[in-house]
């Protein structure tokens, strides 16, 4: 059987995962694509299943989270950006149970988070940068209670709006690298 060039490298892909990083950025566009407003054909208010994916960028700026539901559950943050900037978490389900945070650059800078739940539980930051500067925490639940902060830098410093700021699991101080607003 003859087969073209780029036939070795399309092998090593796992089926039905999203592990080799040409097309998990392609899928990853469309996606984010049909979740913008004024989207020919919106998706928004669907099902998404990120579980276990690893994330060396990616771009859900502008997304809109008003229905449905996306799972990052055990998703892996490790390298690049990955950017949520603009993004309105206005209703729906946006789950990061258990992903990690290792390295890399995820932005949630302008995004609102009015509505809804996103759920942190288990999840790791370990090294990189989460950045939420201008976001907006002005209703529904943001939840890292049972998150782990061990390194890295998670900001909070520069928000716009922090009236319903998110649940954490400390009582007092933060820990090293977790900077919050008139704490920096």
């Amino acid at each position: 059987m003859r087969r073209g060039p780029g036939w070795r490298a399309s092998a090593r892909c796992s089926a039905g995962r999203l592990r080799c990083s040409a097309p998990r950025a392609a899928v990853i566009r469309v996606i984010a694509a049909h979740l913008r407003d004024g989207a020919a054909a919106s998706w928004q208010g669907l099902v998404f299943d990120f579980n276990g994916v690893v994330f060396d960028g990616g771009d859900f700026r502008d997304a809109e989270f008003s229905g449905g539901l996306a799972v990052f559950d055990n998703a892996r943050f490790s390298s690049g950006t990955v950017r949520f900037n603009r993004a309105r978490f206005s209703g729906g389900e946006v789950y990061f149970g258990g992903a990690t945070f290792t390295g890399g650059t995820v932005r949630f800078n302008r995004a609102r988070f009015s509505g809804g739940t996103v759920l942190f539980h288990g999840a790791g930051f370990s090294g990189g940068t989460a950045g939420f500067d201008d976001a907006e925490f002005s209703g529904g639940t943001v939840d890292f209670s049972h998150a782990r902060f061990s390194g890295g830098t998670v900001d909070f410093s520069a928000v716009h709006d922090w009236s319903f700021p998110p649940v954490f699991p400390w009582t007092d101080t933060p820990p090293s690298g977790v900077k919050l607003p008139g704490l920096a």
